[in-house]
């Protein structure tokens, strides 16, 4: 999952980054990172993305996929 596609969810749901932020239990400025593709999403904060925002699990990266596997 990239920033863009965090960013194009949360305004799908009308969110913004403070609201999307406290659901998600990071800083707006954490965050604002995230969506600017500055820093990584972990697998458990890409996992929340995915029930918060409504996302398809096929969106989280391979890695985070086999994890949950094991």
């Amino acid at each position: 999952m990239n920033g863009k596609a965090l960013k194009t969810a949360r305004k799908k749901l009308g969110l913004t980054q403070v609201e999307a932020a406290k659901k998600l239990g990071v800083s707006q400025a954490y965050l604002s990172l995230f969506e600017k593709d500055k820093r990584p999403l972990t697998g458990t904060l890409a996992k929340k993305a995915v029930q918060i925002l409504e996302l398809p699990p096929t969106i989280l990266p391979i890695e985070t996929k086999l994890k949950s596997l094991r």
